[in-house]
């Protein structure tokens, strides 16, 4: 008996008062077509969607699009990269009706979309400070194409991802 109470009282104590640090809840997805791979990580601080397989921007990238939905699958937000007349423009989108027509732009200087020379991969950085809107669980998918391709790519929806 002595040593299921020396047992359970650190375990209760570990539920009561919680464990360890807070972490925030990442997951990777394979993609199809031009989209390789996707690994979604929901900061405390930043919402972050890492894309792998598409081309440079305006080289090669035609478009990038992430969207962040809520535990029911309802859109929220959209970050948007797109190439337009060879320049590379970046977005971020806010619907309160979860229809994209309705979308409007947020206004959010630290957001941005960086592409590392080496890995070619995509990193969009949603600081949470301008995601008014979005619950602490999220989803995120991602869709985009290279000029050239007919299919594009995609890759998600993520698992719901709990805020770290």
């Amino acid at each position: 008996m002595r040593r299921l109470i020396t047992f359970l009282v650190p375990l209760g104590l570990l539920f009561a008062f919680g464990a360890g640090t807070s972490y925030a809840e990442k997951q990777a997805v394979t993609g199809s077509g031009d989209i390789t791979k996707l690994v979604a990580n929901n900061g405390q601080n930043n919402l972050t969607a890492k894309v792998s397989g598409l081309g440079p921007r305006c080289g090669g990238a035609q478009y990038l699009h992430v969207v962040v939905k809520n535990k029911n699958s309802r859109l929220l937000y959209e970050a948007d990269g797109d190439c337009i007349s060879g320049q590379w423009g970046i977005g971020l989108y806010y619907t309160s009706t979860g229809v994209p027509e309705d979308a409007v732009p947020v206004d959010c200087p630290d957001f941005k979309i960086t592409r590392n020379s080496t890995s070619g991969a995509y990193t969009v950085t949603m600081p949470r400070t301008c995601l008014d809107h979005a619950p602490n669980r999220v989803k995120v998918k991602v869709t985009g194409a290279d000029f050239g391709t007919m299919t594009g790519g995609s890759a998600g929806p993520t698992k719901v991802l709990d805020r770290g």
